[in-house]
């Protein structure tokens, strides 16, 4: 130990200037850590924290999480990957803490953990120790990366992202066992987080970097040389990476199949944005809220982009090179149609599933990384770059040239509104490091990159959110409404108005708050459901394609725009009840309980809506659900309409003769994930529960395996003899249960390979 604490303390001091790094995370976060106050731009408000809370009540209040009836009428929760239910930094802070202040914790620790993970990515190519610094702080604290602290689940799969970056940079170094089994986990924590736009994009990222390493004859030899451990361990860390990650993948492959975004989606903001608005956004970081270009208003920053294109005049780093080709594709990518590049890989399928993401602006923060990790190379070799100027004319002339460019840059983007350092920080660089380089201080010019950009962070940067109170979150009256119905558990709301138009406000519009309110008394689908009201809604990305099909019906059903009769319509036969809107309404069947002045909402109760269990004495089979909705649509009040691919006889399912025939049932136990349910009846009859059906579920008749149909597009129905039988229908998803049993032997198995490999290098 003796001769170890001088290493240790050395190491400290060595790495001593990353204090800068947590006191400008913690300064940014200090509303939320020191005054519990909470954000609510976008996800944040509808999603981030719905989630956080959702993780709580798991944990201490018995919720479950692999189903939750609440959500589209039914949807597998875990599945979704979204929902980030796997991260260990979600579980830590919702069992820690209480669900809102931790929501500020696991910011500021995401934030935090992304930032180092930048520095030893850094530190792994070489760079030292202030220009490592710097492109930490580059990264976390660019505009990309701040405007994405909306949503937890991608700045929980941002927080792993530089970490697995570095990870195969160590692993690219000497591919061995014991970093291939770090280089997995790393992989694999990445996909819990719950955001898989990110691993995609690090995947791509990660393979365009092999390929720049081949394409170079340096790495291309150094990667033949070792060529057999490289595909042998390769292969370790990609087995490993699938197997730790089962437990969240299996569900997620199952759930994509049932989902609207099985066959693809369409881009919805392709090309909306010029190509001019990009580049300015890599220049300056735009605080004006007015100025705001939806969601990707900022990029980078002046000083980034400068020294990341300086990397011109260096004599480039194959490894870095590789980062800074990684980086060009990511960005390409981010801009969608703007760039010939992605519309030639996008309409010819060239990366497969690329297709399946309806938003691009998530690879933005990846070619972050690598515009950051090549200014920090610029920074790390200031010395051998001005040398290099100094030795040729030509590169004199190009340097002279850049910089005029650059001055023409800010003079030309230059706004009155946004402060005056925002805008010349670069230039404020170019003339400090001039003068540093004229006093042969060369060395001090990395410092003085980190100090001008936290300077940045503490002037402008930390503009960008605003804070609030918890009172914001306060549940308005329409809530108190529904929860004074005796039976509001048994039915579900919607939502069908546009208070979701604070989810496009910039993170600091001052009328924010105002518009969240109403946007929770519109019975906001998330923070509803976390108020134990069931929604027919969800924000997740990957509803059911037979719950997206509805939504046209359910819209017209309620703005009177149906012809279906009442008591026939999909919000009757599910159990829509609470339906708020913007106007009154005349909509046959809606009955105004409930009128909240302050935020313009008319809550209606739809008077026709059945409970979530209903008998029904006949049905009708249909081969799909397209059909099943036709019909539906087109039936009288009590049709129950079944779905099954193979021919059933209809008539099997007519109802007896008896007279006056009775049929009841009794709620013996109900959770999200099981219902036992005891019927009675003289009759032959279907019991219906409105709760979308998926793989997995399962009905049995007095402990007997029966079938269960998917019903009513929304629910399933088992066939219940005659007599009294006693009913149970259960979720039982072998996709999670499988992907447990993987989850758990490869994290045995990556234990063992690692003490293994630490013990052939003890060894050795």
């Amino acid at each position: 130990m003796k001769n170890q604490s001088p290493s240790a303390v050395s190491a400290l001091y060595k790495h001593s200037p990353l204090i800068i790094l947590f006191a400008l995370v913690t300064f940014f976060w200090w509303p939320a850590l020191g005054h519990e106050q909470v954000i609510l731009h976008q996800d944040a408000g509808h999603f981030s924290q719905s989630l956080l809370i959702w993780h709580h009540q798991s944990l201490f209040s018995g919720r479950e999480l692999l189903w939750d009836s609440g959500i589209y009428g039914g949807h597998p929760l875990f599945a979704e990957s979204q929902g980030g239910f796997a991260n260990p930094l979600n579980i830590l802070c919702a069992f820690l803490f209480d669900p809102l202040y931790g929501m500020g914790v696991l910011h500021w620790l995401s934030m935090l953990l992304s930032g180092l993970g930048a520095y030893c990515l850094a530190q792994c190519l070489g760079i030292r120790v202030w220009p490592a610094l710097f492109a930490s702080l580059a990264v976390v604290f660019s505009g990309s990366w701040i405007e994405f602290q909306y949503n937890a689940t991608v700045t929980g799969a941002l927080t792993w992202l530089p970490w697995f970056l570095a990870s195969v940079e160590y692993w690219l170094q000497k591919p061995t066992l014991r970093r291939s089994v770090l280089m997995a986990i790393a992989a694999a924590l990445m996909i819990f987080a719950g955001y898989p736009h990110i691993a995609y994009g690090a995947a791509i990222y990660v393979v365009v970097q092999l390929i720049a390493l081949v394409a170079q004859s340096s790495t291309r030899r150094e990667l033949w040389a070792v060529r057999r451990d490289f595909i042998r361990f390769g292969s370790v860390a990609v087995v490993l990476a699938i197997g730790l990650a089962a437990v969240q993948l299996l569900p997620l492959l199952e759930l994509i199949s049932q989902s609207h975004r099985k066959d693809g989606v369409t881009l919805p903001f392709a090309g909306l944005i010029p190509l001019s608005s990009y580049f300015k956004s890599l220049l300056i970081f735009n605080t004006d809220p007015k100025n705001s270009t939806m969601v990707i208003g900022n990029l980078g920053s002046g000083l980034t982009a400068m020294l990341a294109v300086a990397i011109i005049f260096a004599k480039v780093n194959p490894r870095v090179f590789a980062h800074v080709l990684a980086a060009i594709a990511l960005f390409n990518l981010g801009i969608e149609y703007q760039s010939p590049l992605f519309k030639l890989v996008y309409e010819l399928k060239l990366i497969p599933g690329l297709n399946s993401f309806r938003i691009m602006h998530p690879f933005f923060p990846l070619a972050i990384i690598g515009l950051a990790i090549a200014a920090a190379y610029v920074l790390d070799n200031f010395a051998a770059i001005t040398q290099r100027i100094a030795q040729s004319k030509t590169l004199r002339l190009c340097v002279g040239a850049y910089m005029l460019l650059c001055i023409a840059l800010v003079i030309y983007y230059y706004d009155p509104i946004l402060s005056v350092f925002n805008q010349v920080e670069a230039l404020i660089f170019m003339a400090l490091a001039g003068a540093l380089i004229l006093c042969r201080k060369n060395r001090l010019i990395p410092v003085l990159a980190v100090v001008l950009y936290a300077a940045g962070v503490l002037l402008y940067r930390t503009a960008m959110f605003d804070f609030y109170d918890r009172s914001a979150l306060t549940p308005p009256s329409t809530i108190g409404s529904v929860h004074q119905d005796p039976d509001y558990k048994d039915f579900k709301s919607t939502v069908v108005l546009d208070a979701g138009v604070f989810a496009i406000m910039p993170p600091n519009e001052p009328k924010l708050e105002k518009h969240y309110q109403r946007f929770l008394s519109s019975l906001a689908p998330f923070p509803t459901i976390t108020l134990g009201i069931a929604s027919i809604d969800g924000t997740l990305g990957l509803p059911l394609a037979r719950r997206m099909l509805s939504q046209k019906y359910i819209e017209a059903e309620i703005t009177g725009g149906s012809s279906s009769e009442a008591g026939s319509r999909l919000i009757d036969v599910l159990g829509v009840k609470y339906i708020p809107l913007n106007t009154p309404s005349t909509t046959p069947g809606l009955e105004l309980r409930h009128h909240d002045e302050s935020n313009g909402i008319y809550l209606y109760y739809n008077t026709y809506a059945k409970p979530r269990l209903q008998l029904y004495p006949q049905a009708t089979f249909v081969d799909s659900t397209e059909t099943a909705l036709a019909e539906l649509t087109q039936s009288k009040p009590g049709t129950l309409i079944l779905e099954s691919k193979t021919a059933v006889d209809n008539t099997s399912a007519q109802p007896c003769l008896k007279d006056a025939a009775t049929a009841e049932f009794e709620l013996l136990k109900a959770t999200s994930m099981h219902y036992q349910v005891r019927v009675s009846s003289e009759c032959p009859v279907w019991l219906f529960l409105a709760d979308a059906n998926f793989p997995g579920w399962q009905a049995s008749v007095d402990d007997n395996p029966a079938e269960l149909y998917s019903a009513q597009v929304l629910g399933k129905a088992v066939h219940v003899p005659a007599g009294e039988h006693t009913i149970k229908i259960d979720y039982v998803p072998k996709s999670f249960y499988i992907g447990l049993l993987a989850t758990v032997l490869s994290l045995l198995i990556a234990g063992l390979a690692w003490l293994l490999a630490k013990r052939r290098s003890t060894q050795a």
